[in-house]
């Protein structure tokens, strides 16, 4: 089932196995593919490497931090980059977090996500 469906994670095929009375738990499955690697029997299909290939286009960083000045101020920075090109997409720079609390909610925009 692995090699047919190599995305499939353990507990996937689990609950696949499932639905023709098979009653396996993924962490047995689990096992079962990491004995048949050690075997020979199936090779490793390298699908995180393919989905960083697939998806590096749209792969934005989020960093939060404070910053505290000279003068004893703190501020607080939120900063996204794209990581392809390492620019900076969006960043917000604030004295006070309670009373600017929309301003970090406006930041981070699910459609400019999805836009990128």
């Amino acid at each position: 089932m692995k090699k047919d469906n190599y995305l499939w994670g353990c507990k996937k095929i689990a609950n696949e196995l499932k639905k023709i009375i098979i009653d396996i738990h993924y962490t047995t499955v689990n096992k079962i593919i990491g004995t048949f690697r050690k075997q020979g029997l199936l090779q490793p299909n390298g699908s995180w490497k393919k989905f960083l290939k697939m998806h590096w286009d749209s792969f934005i960083a989020m960093d939060f931090m404070t910053i505290d000045t000279l003068f004893g101020k703190r501020l607080y920075l939120l900063i996204m980059l794209e990581l392809k090109s390492r620019r900076i997409v969006k960043w917000n720079l604030t004295e006070s977090l309670g009373e600017n609390l929309s301003i970090w909610r406006k930041t981070i925009p699910v459609s400019m996500l999805r836009n990128l």
